[in-house]
């Protein structure tokens, strides 16, 4: 019985996917709210999307019952980020990546990249010390 591993998504492959912002609403939507939306206030399901303007991935869900507003990426590590691209980029990579070619996939600066990676790190090998543990 022969075991093919799946195939990697190539970054272009990434991009198409969550290049349209309704693609990467949706897949956020899902990720914060799996069983959908239900607002923290009044319980209420129904809402509606606003983009707020000069604010990165400034999204505002806002409840029809009570107006109650919650955040798209508040209280998640994307909030004001480019950590999406950067997270894919650095655990997809075969041979690595070093700081500059991950500041220029995240859009900042080479030292903040580093810092990236250097936790990304860290958390690789925490999850690997688990694994052998369990």
């Amino acid at each position: 019985m022969s075991t093919v591993k799946p195939r990697k998504d190539s970054l272009v492959d990434f991009i198409e996917r969550f290049s349209k912002e309704d693609k990467q609403i949706n897949f956020f939507l899902n990720l914060k709210w799996p069983n959908g939306f239900s607002c923290d206030k009044c319980d209420c399901h129904d809402y509606y999307l606003v983009k707020r303007k000069n604010v990165k991935n400034g999204y505002l869900l806002i409840c029809r019952k009570c107006g109650h507003q919650h955040s798209l990426l508040a209280h998640t590590i994307f909030q004001d980020s480019n950590l999406l691209i950067g997270l894919y980029v650095f655990f997809s990579s075969n041979n690595g990546v070093n700081g500059n070619q991950l500041a220029n996939y995240m859009d900042v600066n080479v030292k903040i990249a580093r810092k990236f990676s250097k936790k990304c790190r860290i958390l690789m090998a925490e999850n690997n010390i688990t694994k052998f543990i369990l």
